[in-house]
């Protein structure tokens, strides 16, 4: 069984939030250099499976 956040000790905690600040810094650095969400989380495919036509603003 999983424990809960509440029942993580004090060290483990700040580690588990420096780490999850970390990879939010790097998402948010390539979401800022201008990779979109679209690729990052790899939802072409799922998009394609559903019939759903991804067009950039460059496309008329």
């Amino acid at each position: 069984m999983r424990s809960s956040p509440r029942s993580a000790s004090p060290p483990r905690t700040r580690q588990r939030s420096r780490v999850r600040e970390a990879n939010e810094a790097v998402k948010g650095a390539r979401l800022a250099a201008g990779e979109l969400g679209l690729d990052r989380y790899n939802l072409r495919p799922l998009l394609e499976k559903l019939g759903v036509v991804y067009r950039d603003a460059t496309e008329s």
